[in-house]
């Protein structure tokens, strides 16, 4: 329901008061001339008044325009979070899953460099809502992401620096298929072993884990942003 504004009624219930207080007060001034002086007042006043709504009713249109692009830039967030995971999967870790010996077979990837970052600022509104609850849950979904990111990057530079390295030294220059794994933790020595088998368990166990975490997260927050701007338009995006 809208609010209804008393404001002009209120002007014109003054207007009347005041001229009948004036005429109380000086009776010899003529009523003509004291509804022309007041009516300019409360012209300009309504003038006034009338300029002051306009800009208040802009900038809360601006604010409301602000936040849903902000709930927009959220959504397009998650989604680039959820496929980087989802091709990593992919193409990274499926094939290494597959072979039986992941913390072997993985590959080394190009480095993430630039960290997901929350419009946290921007989001200060969802706090207003019914959705407090939300906020907390979008910053942890982007905490989450750049720590696999992190762990991601770091097994790829022991991947690069150190584990094919030391392989290609010891004479396995064409890979190691065929080569069983003990032979491999016995070569490359049980530091460098355990560094890989534990940086791998923990990349598929929190790829998996952060991308059906993002997909609830995502649902929430969509719903939640059709709800708060009803007659806008909230992005949309498909997972695969």
């Amino acid at each position: 329901m809208e609010k209804q504004d008393y404001a002009v009624p209120a002007i014109v219930t003054a207007f009347i008061l005041i001229i009948i207080i004036t005429r109380s007060v000086d009776p010899k001034i003529p009523l003509g001339d004291a509804i022309v002086a007041i009516a300019t007042l409360a012209g300009a006043f309504i003038g006034a008044w009338g300029a002051f709504s306009l800009q208040s009713k802009k900038e809360a249109l601006k604010k409301t325009e602000e936040e849903r692009a902000t709930a927009n830039k959220t959504i397009l967030m998650l989604f680039d979070m959820r496929n980087r995971l989802t091709l990593y999967k992919r193409d990274v870790l499926n094939p290494a899953i597959e072979t039986g010996v992941p913390w072997i077979a993985m590959k080394p990837t190009i480095q993430f460099q630039d960290e997901v970052k929350l419009p946290a600022e921007g989001l200060l509104f969802v706090l207003d809502t019914d959705n407090v609850q939300l906020y907390a849950d979008l910053m942890i979904e982007v905490q989450r992401f750049n720590v696999v990111m992190q762990m991601i990057n770091k097994l790829s530079t022991i991947l690069s620096e150190e584990f094919q390295p030391t392989m290609q030294s010891l004479g396995y220059t064409n890979g190691i298929n065929g080569i069983y794994p003990v032979v491999v933790e016995t070569e490359i020595g049980p530091h460098l072993a355990s560094r890989m088998k534990g940086l791998t368990s923990d990349i598929i166990s929190n790829v998996t884990d952060n991308i059906a975490s993002i997909d609830c997260v995502y649902e929430k927050f969509r719903a939640a942003m059709v709800n708060n701007f009803p007659d806008k338009k909230i992005l949309g995006v498909t997972f695969k």
